[in-house]
């Protein structure tokens, strides 16, 4: 998986994992996560405000959130990789020891990632 996807799914899965009182310490690997991503934010704040509302509502700040990490190198940072990683395998242990984060898109095109999608495509 690449960094950027990665980043954003474990933030998609610690979004929702607020919901899940049997994933022990999920909480906070997901605020571990969050304070990575906002001191590697050229503008803190910003990020601060992007992630408030990407935990509300994913699906609307997922475009900002992944446009900062883009802009600013985030995802380079090996302690985001890390502390993504750990949030993804505390959540889905079984699926994390399957592989089930480890993709590889490169060159692809109308790629999703994650369970339950739809996709709809039209040639010409």
């Amino acid at each position: 998986m690449d960094p950027v996807t990665l980043v954003l799914s474990a933030m998609a899965a610690g979004s929702a994992a607020r919901f899940l009182r049997s994933k022990m310490g999920a909480i906070e690997l997901f605020q571990t996560l969050k304070a990575r991503l906002r001191d590697g934010a050229l503008d803190a704040a910003f990020m601060t405000e992007v992630l408030d509302n990407f935990e509300q509502d994913p699906e609307i700040w997922q475009g900002p959130l992944r446009h900062i990490i883009e802009r600013d190198d985030i995802a380079l940072n090996t302690e985001v990789i890390e502390a993504s990683q750990d949030l993804l395998e505390r959540i889905d242990e079984s699926g994390s020891s399957q592989g089930k984060y480890t993709v590889n898109i490169r060159g692809s095109q109308g790629v999703q990632i994650g369970d339950y999608n739809t996709q709809s495509n039209r040639f010409s």
